[in-house]
């Protein structure tokens, strides 16, 4: 930005030295013209001109600007640039000045108050103004003023100043960092004021330049408070504003709902309230809102339905609702917005489709959906957007869910830009996918089509081709070769297959970003082929281009990211390609079989580049690196040597560091603890020896360190206790670590790809380390498995152990630990793995449900532990046999007197009963009748239940209480009179009835003395 105004002040100084020296006769020439002319510009103006001028000139550190070239040449300052005066005959007052975006710097006298007409003043975008207040300006003659990108920070009274002006209509002071109001009560106002257009955007106002406004409120017409500092609610005040048309209040932190009184603006044009935090429904009363051409609530909180009452803005020709919680389907009424040229919906949770009414949209040019819930097949929801065939333009309906093939997009013939990204799109193209000779962006990633790439030559213009992460499975046709306006091409993750020639890239000449990896793709380029192309991006991972290294890339000078991964590529890299000097910021050439050795990379790429020759066969010392990498990935080669070089990195950049399975040897370098960016260290699987130094806790943004199948030894240093965001430590014996991890969890090796990061684990297994375990592990509160197994740790367990209530997995068996297990380890409800084996625990083990239900063996090898689960029982634990006085007391209890009261109660009990029975015949019958009354009922009810469970049998048997039996041929649910006479006769009859209806079926009750009353009461009781 400064480069370019000094620039143009350079431009300037050229035409002023232009103009003055190399031309003076030009000048001259006119100066007498001037003279002989009538003379129209007051003395006394043209004197206040020169003054304002020559305070200007003084203030700025270069030469007057190129519009005062024609300043103080001549007579008639009307004639000067920028300088405007009326028409009175001989003599004209200057009524305007016009000087926006000159460069004029310096101070402003206060001559220009000499213009008692000038009514028109714009000095915008001179951004070297030096403004401290705006007493200088002609107060009671002004309309128009534009003061826009100058400095006002200082000017503390503008509010009083242009509240002062009784003839402003236009005020324009966009980015001034103007100061807020403070104290809006102590203004006074003009009375005759009539303000109409007000811009204040982009300044740091708040919510008070509200109350401020509506001081105006009966001339307002164009509000821009744009990208201030605005919150609250909107004002329903603003309902009162009746003569606006265009109202912004964008990018602010208002927040509430839409107000109501919106809807009595009757002459509304347009209404922005974008990048807000706006709550709440559409308001019905927008619908009034007869004469809006655009509204635009885009980035706010809105949610509800897509009201009806929009279907009445008529003159609507831009609506943006993207980016809010709107749901529900879009409603038919949408279709009468017959003026609608742009509408965009994207961001929400719409669903459905589009209604049939879609196809009045005869004007619409921009359609964008996109990242909604759509789930209608595409070809029927085109066909209903087939009134806009001939005026559409911009189709967006990505991140949705539509279904079916691809249909023929001929009809929509002005169709430039096609984004049918991430549905749910299948089947192959179609052998007529459209002449559409204005495409410019075809998008169709993340799809299910399958089959071929067609030949796409039907769209000439086309300049972005992404088909990446689909399911094509066939070839790429050479018509690809003749989009000579293609741009950037994606094909990646897909399984297309065959071969990739010079005749597919014949004629892109324009062609600058290249991705076709993750196919079965073979490129067959000659040795000697020049591309056509100069490619800023080439991706051909997992594409066949060896053996050998391909020659090609020697032609290819403006790279910045290359990407020849997993290609066959075998020998030496070539000596050319570390002789061009491309812009890489990414190189990765992993996955092959290079070998020998790297040259020094610190001016062969650029300086923060990301760089990754992992799974190679390269050898010797690892070079220096560029000063700015940020990332580094050299795994599994063999490289020698010292990890020095990381030390010699300039800018400690670097976040990602991967060097396992190399033949490094050597101390960790204390400059790790420089690279305070670095969230992944892992340097497993070589030979490094010393301890791990205590700098590493200064690693605050590491989440993964493995550091395992190494020979460090020593303690762990308490400064890890810095490093909060770490998720993996692993110091174990063996084990592998790429992009996924092999970490020891719940007593089992489990790999952890995607989910890593989910893992919070410290695993110092299998190593040499001593001392006592560090209390402030136990700060470690977000930790889920802690492993330092097989280690010569002494001392006691942590009592801090039981803070970490996470924790699943704890193992610190085969250690040298001695004391109690601390209590706090009940306490830790998630523990699902235990393993304190092979120490020198002592003491009882705390009693938990927890701690109990684990296996004996978890504590074993412990000879000074008891308690269960153990079998070895704790000092005072053993069971003694009872006391022989206790055992006397309690046989004393049973005396004769306990035998002669026990035989009482059974004599009078039992025989005040049986006896009364037994010699009182009525009695007797009560109470057999009773017994028999209940057993009837009893049984009666049990054979009833049980049929009705059988009702879908057709013969099936049970034997009840007393024989009883039903097989249930047709549903019936009550007796009829009949069954209930032929029920009575079962009583007597011991044979097989069946009811005249074949309902029914019984078999003998057998004599059993069901009384006949009952049953009748009972078959009675359910007609």
């Amino acid at each position: 930005m400064i480069m370019g105004k000094n620039s143009l002040h350079l431009l300037h100084v050229f035409f002023i030295v232009f103009f003055q020296f190399l031309n003076p006769a030009l000048i001259i020439s006119s100066s007498r013209v001037g003279d002989a002319a009538t003379i129209r510009c007051i003395e006394r103006e043209r004197q206040a001109l020169l003054k304002f001028k020559e305070a200007l000139n003084n203030e700025t550190s270069w030469s007057q600007s190129f519009v005062f070239t024609s300043w103080g040449f001549g007579e008639d300052c009307c004639e000067w640039e920028g300088v405007h005066c009326s028409n009175n005959g001989t003599t004209s007052y200057i009524t305007s000045l016009d000087l926006p975006y000159q460069d004029l710097g310096g101070k402003i006298t206060p001559s220009l108050l000499e213009l008692h007409h000038l009514s028109y003043l714009d000095l915008g975008g001179n951004l070297w103004l030096d403004i401290e207040t705006l007493d200088w300006l002609p107060l009671s003659s002004l309309t128009y003023l534009d003061l826009s990108d100058i400095d006002l920070t200082n000017a503390t009274g503008w509010v009083q100043s242009i509240s002062n002006m009784p003839l402003l209509k236009e005020l324009h002071l966009s980015d001034c960092s103007l100061p807020d109001i403070t104290h809006l009560s102590s203004f006074r106002f003009n009375s005759s004021v009539s303000l109409s257009v007000v811009d204040l955007s982009i300044n740091s106002l708040s919510s008070s330049i509200f109350n401020w406004l509506f001081n105006f409120s009966s001339s307002l017409v164009d509000i821009d408070l744009s990208y201030n500092e605005l919150k609250g609610s909107i004002p329903e005040a603003f309902g009162e504003l009746v003569s606006l048309t265009n109202l912004t209040l964008a990018s602010n932190q208002l927040e509430g709902g839409l107000p109501k009184s919106f809807g009595n603006l009757s002459h509304l044009q347009s209404l922005d309230l974008s990048g807000n935090q706006l709550e709440g429904g559409l308001p019905k009363s927008f619908g009034k809102l007869s004469h809006l051409q655009s509204l635009d609530l885009s980035g706010n909180q809105l949610e509800g339905g897509l009201p009806i009452s929009f279907g009445n803005l008529s003159h609507l020709q831009a609506l943006d609702l993207s980016g809010n919680q709107l749901e529900g389907g879009l409603p038919i009424a949408f279709g009468n917005l017959s003026h609608l040229h742009s509408l965009d919906l994207s961001g929400n949770q719409l669903q459905g489709g589009f209604p049939i009414s879609f196809g009045n949209l005869s004007h619409l040019q921009s359609l964008d959906l996109s990242g909604n819930n759509l789930t209608e097949e595409l070809h029927e929801l085109l066909q209903k957007l087939s009134g806009a065939k001939k005026s559409l333009q911009i189709l967006d309906l990505l991140d949705n869910r539509l279904t079916g093939p691809l249909p023929d997009f001929t009809r929509f013939s002005m169709l430039t830009e096609l984004y049918l990204d991430n549905n749910w799109l299948s089947g192959s193209f179609p052998q007529n996918f459209g002449n559409l000779p204005s495409l410019v962006h075809l998008s169709l990633s993340g799809n299910q089509i399958t089959g071929s790439i067609p030949d796409l030559s039907v769209f000439p213009s086309l300049e972005y081709l992404h088909l990446e992460n689909n399911q094509l499975n066939g070839t790429i046709d050479r018509g690809l070769g003749q989009l000579h306006k293609l741009n950037d091409f994606n094909c990646t993750f897909n399984s297309l297959k065959g071969t990739i020639s010079e005749a597919h890239f014949s004629n892109l000449s324009s062609l600058v970003s290249l991705d076709i990896s993750y196919n079965a793709l073979t490129c067959n380029f000659s040795s000697d082929w020049v591309p056509p192309f100069q490619l800023e991006v080439i991706k051909l991972s997992s594409c066949k281009l060896g053996p050998r290294f391909p020659n090609w890339l020697r032609t290819q000078n403006s790279s910045s990211e290359l990407d020849i991964s997993n290609a066959g590529i075998g020998g030496n890299i070539p000596t050319w390609f570390w002789d061009i000097t491309r812009p890489l910021f990414y190189l990765n050439l992993s996955h092959n079989q290079i070998n020998g050795s790297l040259p020094d990379l610190s001016s062969r790429l650029n300086n923060n580049s990301g760089i990754d020759f992992s799974y190679n066969l390269l050898s010797g010392p690892i070079p220096l690196l560029p000063y700015g990498a940020f990332s580094l990935n050299l795994s599994k080669n063999m490289f020698r040597g010292s990890l020095s070089f990381l030390c010699a990195i300039v800018e400690k950049l670097l976040r990602y560091i991967d060097l396992l399975e190399n033949r490094l040897s050597g101390e960790l370098p204390y400059c790790l603890s420089q690279f305070t960016e670095l969230s992944i260290l892992s340097l497993a699987n070589n030979k490094l020896y010393g301890e791990i130094p205590s700098s590493i806790g200064s690693l605050s943004q590491i989440q993964i360190l493995n550091l395992r199948d190494n020979n460090l030894s020593g303690e762990v240093p308490v400064s890890l206790k810095g490093c909060m965001e770490l998720s993996i430590i692993d110091l174990r014996e063996s084990g592998t670590y790429v992009a996924s991890a092999f970490v020891q969890w719940k007593g089992q090796d489990m790999e952890y790809g995607k989910n890593l990061g989910l893992q919070k684990t410290i695993d110092l297994s299998s190593n040499r380390l001593s001392g006592k375990i560090p209390e402030q592990i136990g700060s470690l509160v977000g930790l889920h498995s802690l492993n330092l197994s097989r280690n010569t740790l002494t001392g006691n367990i942590i009592q801090g152990v039981g803070q970490m209530e996470l924790l699943e997995s704890l193992d610190l068996s085969a250690n040298r630990l001695s004391g109690e297990i601390p209590r706090s380890l009940a306490h830790l409800n998630f523990l699902s793995v235990l393993n304190l084996s092979s120490n020198n625990l002592s003491g009882k083990i705390p009693s938990s449900t927890q701690l109990q239900s684990f296996d004996a063996t978890v504590y074993a090898g412990n000879p000074e532990l008891c308690g269960l689960p153990l079998p070895k029982k704790c000092p005072g634990e053993e069971t003694t046999p009872k006391d022989k006085s206790i055992q006397e007391d309690e046989d004393r209890s049973i005396t004769q007197g306990f035998y002669l009261s026990m035989g009482l109660g059974f004599f009078f009990g039992f025989w005040g009963l049986f006896g009364t029975i037994l010699f009182n015949s009525r009695s007797r019958h009560a109470y057999f009748k009773f017994l028999n009354h209940i057993t009837d009922r009893i049984c009666v009810i049990m054979a009833l239940n049980w049929a009705r469970l059988q009702q879908r049998s057709c013969s099936r048997t049970s034997s009840g209480l007393f024989g009883l039996e039903f097989a249930m041929e047709a549903p019936r649910t009550k007796f009829t009179f009949e069954d209930a006479e032929l029920l009575l006769l079962l009583v007597t009859r011991p044979s097989i009835y069946v009811f005249p209806k074949g309902v029914y079926s019984f078999v003998s009750l057998q004599s059993n003395p069901v009384s006949k009353n009952f049953i009748l009461s009972f078959v009675l009781s359910t007609l």
